[in-house]
């Protein structure tokens, strides 16, 4: 896969996961520290374009689950700032957002870390 694919894939499950989300999600805020996080990551046992979409789709799932799961309801908040990363993206629909960072951080094979923040209700 390319990261823009990737890029792609998460906005498109953002779209699937948007009417399991619209009555949990109260809004959106900037982002703080006090911010809490849903975190995924995913070895990519070689380099990203290695892996097909059908590892990656779990992932994303397993997240937006996750977020879904949230008890009495969350506000979004708006992505922390970018990690640095040699490929970092945001898909984004309405209110929601995903942060994609693709890197090796000291490992031989590339990581793709998934990440969402949200004030608990």
């Amino acid at each position: 896969m390319t990261f823009p694919e990737v890029l792609a894939m998460g906005k498109a499950h953002l779209e699937k996961y948007a009417p399991l989300l619209e009555d949990r999600v109260k809004g959106k805020r900037p982002f703080s520290q006090s911010a809490a996080a849903i975190r995924k990551r995913y070895n990519c046992g070689g380099s990203l374009a290695s892996v097909c979409g059908k590892e990656i789709e779990p992932i994303i799932d397993a997240l937006l689950e996750e977020l879904a799961g949230v008890e009495g309801g969350l506000v979004i908040s708006e992505p922390e700032p970018l990690l640095g990363a040699h490929q970092e993206g945001i898909a984004t629909h309405g209110d929601l957002y995903l942060s994609f960072a693709c890197g090796y951080a000291g490992e031989e094979t590339e990581l793709l870390w998934v990440r969402c923040w949200y004030y608990p209700g």
